[in-house]
C-alpha cells in the first residue's frame, strides 16, 4: 500500500473511532438518565454492544496495519543509500497516527469503565428494591462477580415471584457487567500493544531528529568552509590580478624610458 493512501485511510478509519465513541456516549446517556422497559433497555444494549465491538475491530484493523508501515519503514532504514527524509516523514506520520489511536482508545476505555459503574449501581439497587432486607456487606459482596452469582441465587430461592422477576433482570445485568469486564481487559491488552508502538517510534523518531541536526550542522559547517575558501580564493586572485598590472605597468614605463634613451 502506498505511504499517503495508508495516511489517508488511517486518517479516516481514526474519525470512525470518533464517531463510535460518542454514539456510545448518547446510547449511555439514553440508558441512564431515563426509565427504560425491559425491551427498550434491550435495544439500547445492543446498539452500545454494536458500538462496542465495531470500536475494538476498528482499532485493532488500525493497529495491526500501524505495525506493518512501521516494519517496512525499519527495513527501508536498514538498506544503503536510504532517503534520510523520506524515512523520517514516514516515522513522524506513524508517531503521530499511534499516539491519536491511544487517545481514543484509552477515551473509550474510560467511557467503558463508566458504564460498568453505572451498571454496578443498577444492580445494588435492583437487588434492593427485590431484597429491602439486604445487609451492607450482601451489597458489597454483590459487586464481587464470584460472589454476585450465588448471592442471587439464594436470593432467587427465597423470594415472592415478584421479586424472581426483579432478580432474574439483575442477574442478567450483572452477566452484562461481567461481559464489560472483559471489553475493557481486552482495551487494556489493546492501549499495551500501542504504547509499544509509540514508545518505539518515539525513540526511532528522537535518534532521527538527532541524524538530521547532525546533518544539518555538517552541512551548514561545509557552507562556511566552503564561503571561507571562496573568500581566500577571491582575495588571492584580485591580489594576483592587482600585483601582475601593476608589473605590467612598470614594465611598459621601462621599455618606453629605455627606448628614448637608445633614441638620442
Amino acid at each position: 500500500m502506498d505511504f499517503l493512501v495508508f495516511v489517508k485511510k488511517t486518517q479516516n478509519n481514526i474519525n470512525h473511532l470518533e464517531t463510535y465513541i460518542e454514539e456510545l456516549k448518547k446510547n449511555l446517556k439514553i440508558k441512564q438518565v431515563s426509565i427504560q422497559t425491559s425491551e427498550s433497555e434491550q435495544s439500547i444494549d445492543l446498539r452500545i454492544d454494536g458500538c462496542i465491538t465495531a470500536f475494538t475491530h476498528t482499532s485493532n484493523e488500525i493497529k495491526n496495519e500501524i505495525e506493518k508501515v512501521s516494519e517496512k519503514t525499519r527495513e527501508m532504514k536498514n538498506k544503503q543509500n536510504s532517503n534520510t527524509y523520506v524515512i523520517a516523514m514516514r516515522e513522524s506520520h506513524v508517531l503521530s497516527l499511534s499516539k491519536r489511536l491511544s487517545e481514543l482508545v484509552k477515551n473509550f476505555q474510560t467511557v467503558q469503565y463508566n458504564y460498568k459503574q453505572s451498571e454496578k449501581e443498577r444492580l445494588k439497587e435492583m437487588f434492593k428494591i427485590a431484597c429491602p432486607d439486604a445487609t451492607q456487606e450482601q451489597l458489597q459482596e454483590i459487586e464481587d462477580p464470584e460472589k454476585a452469582e450465588e448471592i442471587l441465587n439464594n436470593a432467587l430461592s427465597l423470594s415472592s415471584t415478584g421479586s424472581k422477576n426483579v432478580l432474574t433482570e439483575a442477574k442478567n445485568r450483572k452477566d452484562r457487567i461481567e461481559k464489560i469486564v472483559e471489553k475493557i481487559n481486552d482495551l487494556v491488552k489493546l492501549i499495551a500493544e500501542i504504547e509499544k508502538i509509540v514508545s518505539s517510534s518515539n525513540i526511532e523518531t528522537d535518534r532521527m531528529v538527532l541524524h538530521m541536526e547532525d546533518a544539518a550542522r555538517n552541512t551548514v559547517q561545509a557552507r562556511s568552509e566552503l564561503t571561507a575558501a571562496r573568500s581566500y580564493q577571491n582575495r588571492r586572485n584580485w591580489y594576483i590580478r592587482l600585483f601582475g598590472g601593476t608589473f605590467i605597468v612598470f614594465m611598459v614605463i621601462g621599455g618606453l624610458i629605455i627606448w628614448n634613451l637608445i633614441k638620442k
